[in-house]
């Protein structure tokens, strides 16, 4: 994934709920993981009560 700067939040939100739909998974536990060691992932609510999930690049 690239960022446009060196630290930048990404909203993977959508990417990751349109691996969920292609994969077919009904029901269970997603793990979205962070596969470096500078980067990092997190879920939190919005404002608008909508669950947002970030990475931070």
């Amino acid at each position: 994934m690239d960022v446009p700067a060196r630290m930048d939040f990404v909203n993977i939100t959508q990417d990751v709920e349109e691996a969920l739909r292609e994969s077919g998974i009904r029901e269970g536990m997603c793990l979205v993981n962070a596969m470096h060691i500078t980067a990092s992932v997190s879920s939190m609510m919005t404002s608008q009560g909508f669950t947002m999930i970030t990475s931070l690049a």
